[in-house]
């Protein structure tokens, strides 16, 4: 752990009612400490092993003659496991924050090169050094014509209108499919709830 670098604390309230413990639990990825269901303050999570018994470590602290004689096995840091599911569901959110934000400036009139020359936006997953620019021709090859009278029988304009673009900024950048369907959809979903805010 780095200096300054706090580790999360998990307090016996929190660790019961966790959803990230109960699945390093179930799957069998920590083990549960021996005082788990039983003792107040207990942190859930075992971190060390007096044989077969393990505990986290505030019923650590509090061992008397429990596995007196027996040598402690230290076990891997499971709150380093939680970190993970922590800056997971932070990835997650961030990129819903990054959809929307880019659907509302294509709403705003910027065109799809100014999103994507944006600083610091990056395709998920891709590092910046392989971050490209998009280039932009004059205008973009139209759909074709089956794709387009699909979108307009199925009322969708804003992705009719934006595909064009998108789909030459998704190929360059190579976004993944899902990231495609998902702006597409986000942009959308944008356009319609602005048109629904209209008085009148």
């Amino acid at each position: 752990m780095t200096a300054g670098a706090t580790r999360p604390t998990v307090t016996p309230d929190a660790a019961r009612h966790s959803p990230d413990v109960k699945n390093l639990l179930t799957s069998g990825l920590a083990r549960a400490c021996r005082y788990a269901a039983a003792r107040p303050g207990c942190q859930i999570l075992a971190s060390v092993c007096y044989g077969p018994v393990a505990l986290c470590a505030a019923c650590d602290q509090r061992r008397s003659t429990l596995g007196k004689g027996t040598p402690a096995v230290p076990l891997p840091d499971p709150h380093a496991l939680l970190r993970i599911a922590a800056a997971g569901d932070a990835c997650q959110h961030a990129a819903a924050a990054l959809r929307h934000a880019v659907a509302a400036a294509r709403q705003a009139g910027h065109p799809w090169s100014a999103v994507a020359g944006t600083p610091r936006l990056h395709p998920p997953g891709r590092p910046a050094a392989l971050h490209r620019r998009t280039p932009m021709t004059a205008q973009a090859p139209p759909l074709a014509a089956g794709i387009a009278a699909g979108l307009r029988r199925l009322k969708l304009a804003t992705i009719r209108q934006i595909a064009p673009e998108l789909l030459i900024t998704a190929k360059t950048q190579r976004w993944a499919p899902e990231d495609l369907l998902r702006t597409l959809i986000d942009a959308e979903i944008t356009a319609r709830d602005a048109s629904n805010a209209r008085p009148g």
